[in-house]
C-alpha cells in the first residue's frame, strides 16, 4: 500500500483560526463563523472572495504555527510507518500568496511538519513531502509515487482530470459530507484519523460511511496483504530505533 495525503484541512486542522485572524484583520465581525467553510462561504456570500484569499495568505504563512494537527493524525501515520505503508504528503501549494505580504507559505509548511512530529521524530523524509505549485501537478504527483490510496478534504480534487482513476479515493469528512456525492463520485467519507487507522489495521467501520461506496475495497485487507507476504517468504518491515520510514510499499489489489 502507497498512501498520499493532503496537508492544509487534512492533516492541519484550522478550527478557530480562520475567524481568528478574518476578527483581528477587521474582515469580520467577532460573532462570525468560526469554521473554515463557513468563514469562507461568510465571505463568498458578500462578494469578498479577494479578502478571503488574503486571509488564506496569512494563516497558510505567518500563523499556521498555531496550527495543530488534526487528533489522531500523527500516531496513525507513525503505525502505518511502522506497518511498512509508504506515506506521502502531496499539497497543493503556491510558494507565495496570490494577495497580501509575501510570506514563504512551502517555509511556514516545512515548519510545521518539524514541529507537530511529522519529520522531526523522524517519520517522513524530506523526499515524501510534495508541495506542488498547481493542482494538475499535485495530481500528476499522485500518479508518479504509484499512490493506491489518497487522503483528501476535497472530493473535487479525486474529479480532476490528471488523478489517476485507479486511487482509493478517501474523502476526509470531520464535519460529514453527503452519501450520495460520495458514492455517485466512488469515493469513501471517513470522519477522522482514528477512523482511518481502524479501517486499516482492524476492519472497523466506525466513523466510516464504507457501506454507500461501491466497489470500495476491504477494510483490514493491508495488514492481510502483509500476513500473506510474510507467509510467502516475502521480507516484512521492522521497526527501527527511530522509525524511519521504510521503502517497502504494498498495493491493494
Amino acid at each position: 500500500m502507497i498512501l498520499g495525503i493532503d496537508l492544509d484541512n487534512t492533516l492541519v486542522c484550522y478550527d478557530g483560526l480562520f475567524h481568528a485572524a478574518a476578527v483581528a484583520e477587521g474582515f469580520m465581525p467577532p460573532d462570525g463563523p468560526r469554521n473554515k467553510r463557513e468563514v469562507r462561504s461568510w465571505f463568498v456570500d458578500r462578494n469578498r472572495e479577494d479578502d478571503f484569499t488574503w486571509l488564506q495568505g496569512r494563516v497558510y504563512g505567518s500563523d499556521l504555527a498555531l496550527a495543530k494537527p488534526y487528533p489522531g493524525a500523527l500516531a496513525c501515520i507513525a503505525n502505518l510507518i511502522r506497518a511498512g505503508v509508504e506515506v506521502h504528503v502531496i499539497s497543493h501549494k503556491t510558494r507565495f500568496p496570490v494577495l497580501g505580504p509575501r510570506h514563504d507559505l512551502h517555509r511556514a509548511s516545512w515548519s510545521w511538519l518539524d514541529e507537530n512530529g511529522f519529520r522531526s521524530a523522524g517519520l517522513l523524509s524530506s523526499d515524501h513531502i510534495h508541495l506542488e505549485e498547481t493542482m494538475e501537478r499535485k495530481a500528476r504527483r499522485v500518479a508518479e509515487t504509484g499512490c493506491s490510496h489518497f487522503v483528501d478534504d476535497l472530493s473535487a480534487f479525486f474529479r480532476h482530470p490528471a488523478f489517476p482513476s485507479a486511487v482509493n479515493k478517501i474523502l476526509f469528512a470531520p464535519e460529514g459530507e453527503s452519501p450520495e456525492n460520495a458514492a455517485s463520485n466512488n469515493v469513501m467519507p471517513i470522519e477522522s484519523w482514528f477512523a482511518i487507522e481502524k479501517w486499516i489495521f482492524s476492519g472497523s467501520p466506525a466513523g466510516t460511511k464504507h457501506g454507500h461506496v461501491r466497489n470500495a475495497p476491504k477494510p483490514g485487507d493491508v495488514l492481510e496483504r502483509m500476513v500473506r507476504g510474510a507467509e510467502r517468504g516475502i521480507p516484512q518491515p521492522r521497526p527501527d530505533s527511530d522509525h524511519r520510514q521504510r521503502k517497502v510499499s504494498y498495493r491493494l489489489g
